[in-house]
């Protein structure tokens, strides 16, 4: 089912073994989520697009794909790493 047009959701980030909340509308992407988690977890030396999203079952996420398109179940866990090959 997809959430009311201007609903927020709540997505829980782990970056770098730190839990990082956030809130954000639905309707913004996976990357404005991402973008808003790195921020708010001060991990901001790199740039935004060397960080994967990954569910807790391993599986890539488009960041350019709208939240409520991924139809979240309360309480999810998405994880951001460094994109292999990225870094030192």
């Amino acid at each position: 089912m997809m959430n009311e047009a201007g609903a927020e959701v709540d997505i829980l980030f782990i970056v770098n073994g730190e839990d990082v909340p956030i809130r954000i509308e639905n309707r913004a992407t996976l990357a404005k989520a991402r973008d808003k988690a790195l921020f708010e977890s001060r991990n901001t030396g790199r740039p935004l697009e060397d960080w994967e999203i990954r569910q807790e079952s391993g599986d890539w996420l488009e960041p350019t794909q709208v939240i409520e398109e991924f139809n979240f179940v309360p309480g999810v866990r998405l994880f951001l790493t460094l994109r292999v090959g990225v870094g030192g």
